[in-house]
């Protein structure tokens, strides 16, 4: 039994009641959702408490099938009293929405089983009510200290405690529950010549045992201190290898060019990829969808289907798309999930078998190119794949990091990027949601 969370029985009882009042009043089919979150923050600015705030919220969403209409509405009030009135007049705005025939619950054989404790993924920390705000304030004032000269500090201390409680006319039930601790600083210090350099760097975890802030401020502090004098860089095709903690932009796009309704509006690169072998053989991307105690991890999506691990794209091939139940009737596609869990880019390294591969390794096989350690701007073009990104980072030769560069601008198209593709690490960010470790490309066009 979850004794963890936030949602109680009265809550659930409330639901219940939403959803069959609804029905009463001429609902066809309902799904009721409760979402209820605790979250706690303490700023610390350049070794002070600067600000401390706790918030609780709690919201009953409501979607409404009737007479072939559709409409969604929400409300923060749970008294019995005031639900009974806002699901009738819910109901009533249904009926003068323009009729849509593509929506309507998933089939019920699509939905998720063994998930109403919340509990099944152990994502809850069991402790997380017993740890006092005294003892916060200590960690978050412990883990801003550096022993370092700097321009300025800034660090937050934050948890969370999400509750999601699910279920539908059509009997569905399900329930996530979810702890989180995290820890975040931003650390601005000068050079001898008066310029000004800046690092950022986070981590989380789902239980408080594991949450491990650490040396992060000392981190942030040695990444803005390798930034002191930049060399310009310049102009062409050059090996460019990514780092693991801003690697995801570049799956950014593709998981977006995969989802059902970007392909039904015609803005999607991967438009009728299913199937095909549009990516390297050495590229494998796989939903890590249910894994115990990992950051991500689900047993449904919002309308409460099903998630599954298994390859999104496998030695290549497109083997997944995502789509949700309106956009499967809408387009006649089969139904699958709303999107990824926990996405993750498989090891690989050119002439090797390595499982476990670190940026050091791909640096050594690439030789010498460029090392992005984060990206300032830019977009991709979700129709053709076409993107510009303003990036910061290192030049590297014979696998060693040389000196840092000045800004520059990484163009090209998405699928030519992927066609050279050349490594990725077994280095993601252990307490991401999305598992991208370290990549490397070759060819990618540079400019200043």
């Amino acid at each position: 039994m979850n004794t963890i969370g936030i949602i109680n029985e009265n809550e659930k009882v409330l639901c219940r009641a939403c959803m069959e009042k609804a029905m009463e009043c001429g609902a066809s089919a309902v799904r009721v959702s409760l979402s209820k979150s605790i979250q706690n923050s303490i700023s610390i600015l350049d070794g002070e408490v600067d600000k401390i705030c706790y918030n609780e919220d709690r919201s009953i969403y409501l979607n409404i099938y009737a007479g072939g209409r559709y409409g969604c509405y929400s409300t923060n009030r749970l008294k019995s009293k005031d639900l009974d009135s806002f699901v009738d007049m819910a109901v009533q705005t249904t009926a003068l929405m323009a009729p849509d025939p593509c929506r309507g619950l998933p089939m019920p054989h699509t939905k998720a089983t063994a998930c109403t404790d919340g509990c099944e993924l152990e994502l809850a920390d069991p402790s997380y009510h017993d740890i006092s705000q005294e003892s916060k304030i200590a960690a978050a004032l412990a883990a801003g200290k550096i022993g370092q000269s700097y321009e300025s500090l800034e660090c937050e201390y934050s948890d969370n405690m999400d509750d999601n409680y699910i279920i539908d006319s059509d009997g569905f039930e399900g329930r996530h529950t979810e702890s989180s601790f995290g820890f975040c600083c931003e650390i601005v210090i000068e050079d001898p010549e008066g310029n000004k350099h800046s690092a950022y760097k986070w981590t989380s975890a789902p239980f408080h045992k594991d949450f491990k802030p650490g040396e992060l401020c000392r981190q942030a502090y040695e990444e803005a201190l390798s930034q002191f004098w930049p060399k310009p860089v310049s102009n062409g095709k050059k090996t460019v290898v990514v780092m693991a903690k801003c690697a995801s932009r570049l799956i950014g796009p593709i998981i977006s060019a995969l989802d059902g309704n970007s392909m039904q509006q015609k803005l999607s690169f991967l438009q009728d990829s299913m199937g095909k072998q549009l990516f390297p053989e050495s590229f494998n991307l796989y939903d890590d969808a249910t894994r115990k105690g990992r950051a991500g991890s689900r047993l449904f999506d919002t309308e409460g289907v099903a998630v599954h691990e298994g390859p999104i794209i496998e030695k290549g091939v497109v083997k997944r798309y995502f789509v949700n139940s309106y956009c499967a009737k809408k387009t006649g596609m089969e139904p699958t999930v709303e999107g990824p869990s926990r996405p993750c880019v498989l090891p690989f390294i050119c002439n090797s078998d390595k499982k476990e591969i670190s940026l050091e390794d791909i640096m050594r096989e690439c030789g010498e190119g460029i090392v992005v350690s984060g990206f300032n701007g830019g977009n991709c073009n979700p129709a053709n794949g076409d993107f510009s990104f303003g990036i910061e980072g290192y030049a590297f030769e014979n696998g060693k990091i040389t000196h840092p560069l000045e800004e520059a601008l990484m163009t090209g198209n998405m699928l030519e990027l992927w066609g050279n593709f050349k490594a990725a690490g077994s280095d993601a960010l252990a307490h991401a949601r999305w598992q991208i470790p370290s990549l490397a490309f070759g060819n990618v066009d540079i400019n200043t």
